[in-house]
């Protein structure tokens, strides 16, 4: 008896203890995974997310993601083969495919907790993983059987090891670390390649002749250069294979398209963060970027390069991101997803900067009374976008389709925009591919290979 007294005793302190150091940030990594979660089981799948579902069971059948067609699945990788055994296990569910995502998001936002811990203080770590869990585009792509949860945080990973790298250039551990992470979000989608310049300046500013010196530098940025090689190859091999009708990357959706459309582009961004619910965390981003610029005219000293090197390295790949997808990328590249990656570098540069900023407040002893009152109303400003989000539900695709398998008879014919829906949920599939009146005078025809292109069909 003594002996289990004195072991629940120590199970209690143990647990006090565990609330006391961890409490505020593991409410907030609950919160952000009850949002993803509520996401997860209540939206109904958009239709990008059937590729997704459709290259997972390919890899299944096949051991790579292939499509129905037999046409090679080029982006997402990361993603589909994290999935795989949640779907060997589970089954080829919306949930199951989800649930990978929603783990990747947990993640996320633990390693914004521990980051912002590590480069400033323990607020830090609060103020960039509430935001991290609160905002709604988060909230709303990451959780989809799509790329984006790996996607973005190795994104993160490899920003911070880069950073690492940068410090300790004499340890091994950072460059395979840099290495392995732009590897994986590279190969969870191509846009990972616009963390590259900025870091390669990042770490030849900061890390100078010491950085270039070493052969774990040079390794590791050999190694990101064969991965960018291969993920190259890999979009190549998959427009080749696609026909023109359905939009070769290269030509109908080009990555580059310098000064196109730029006011239309930067209006869908500005709609997006200049929101009322985003103002507490951009106006800190400002603040942070300022100081950015201010002291790197300035020359501050020693007890100041740490956190001046942290919001750069989190704060430039945000503002490089917006104005390539602003000024340099495809007039067709311009949806808020495609600023998913960098927004925890945002958040981070947002935490930080503000913390530094406040650095004087502490000879008063109010600093942290200054920054829990930006965390609580950031948070409030947020909330409400973020439950919205995490309550979206989705055209209902599967329904219409259970109804045409329900009153399909011999001979029908199925005629659908919605060919990878139709692949992944009607028995049997579709038997041609409908698109708009003037999109091209062929379609796709037949069933074991929806992917043929047919001259001269009309619907």
């Amino acid at each position: 008896m003594d002996f289990m007294y004195s072991n629940g005793g120590r199970w209690k302190c143990w647990l006090i203890d565990i609330a006391r150091t961890w409490g505020p940030e593991l409410l907030i990594l609950a919160l952000g995974l009850w949002l993803r979660y509520r996401y997860a089981v209540h939206a109904n799948m958009v239709e990008d997310e059937y590729f997704e579902a459709l290259a997972l069971t390919g890899i299944v059948r096949h051991g790579i993601p292939l499509l129905e067609s037999g046409a090679l699945h080029p982006r997402g990788w990361t993603f589909l083969y994290g999935a795989v055994p949640i779907v060997l296990a589970l089954g080829p569910t919306k949930l199951a495919m989800r649930l990978v995502n929603v783990m990747f998001d947990a993640v996320l936002m633990a390693l914004v907790v521990h980051i912002g811990r590590r480069e400033g203080d323990r607020p830090v770590g609060l103020g960039g993983g509430l935001v991290v869990a609160l905002l709604p585009t988060l909230i709303e792509n990451t959780p989809r059987v799509r790329f984006y949860g790996p996607f973005v945080l190795f994104s993160l990973l490899a920003v911070w090891a880069a950073l690492r790298a940068c410090r300790r250039p004499a340890h091994t551990g950072p460059h395979v670390a840099f290495a392995a992470a732009f590897g994986l979000a590279i190969m969870a989608h191509e846009e990972a390649l616009l963390l590259y310049p900025p870091l390669l300046g990042l770490v030849t500013l900061w890390g100078g002749r010491a950085y270039w010196r070493r052969r774990g530098t040079w390794g590791a940025h050999l190694a990101i250069a064969v991965v960018i090689v291969v993920r190259a190859g890999l979009e190549v091999l998959a427009n080749w294979q696609a026909p023109a009708f359905l939009g070769v990357q290269g030509k109908a959706k080009p990555y580059l398209e310098p000064f196109v459309e730029v006011a239309e582009k930067w209006q869908v961004y500005w709609s997006i963060y200049a929101q009322q619910a985003y103002w507490p965390v951009m106006a800190a981003f400002v603040m942070a970027l300022l100081l950015v610029v201010l002291s790197g005219w300035r020359r501050p000293g020693p007890a100041r390069t740490w956190p001046l090197q942290s919001l750069t390295f989190f704060s430039v790949p945000f503002v490089w991101s917006l104005i390539v997808l602003v000024f340099l990328a495809g007039s067709t590249w311009r949806e808020s997803r495609y600023m998913l990656f960098v927004e925890p570098m945002g958040a981070l540069a947002s935490a930080a900067g503000l913390w530094w900023m406040l650095e004087p407040a502490a000879r008063f002893r109010f600093r942290r009374g200054l920054y829990v009152a930006w965390i609580v109303g950031a948070g409030a400003m947020l909330w409400p976008k973020a439950w919205d989000a995490s309550s979206a539900r989705n055209a209902d695709y599967v329904s219409p389709f259970a109804h045409v398998a329900a009153e399909r008879r011999p001979g029908d014919v199925v005629v659908t925009p919605l060919i990878q829906v139709c692949a992944f949920l009607l028995p049997g599939g579709c038997d041609y591919y409908a698109r708009e009146d003037g999109y091209g005078p062929t379609l796709l025809t037949g069933t074991a290979c929806w992917w043929t292109v047919g001259p001269g069909a009309r619907c």
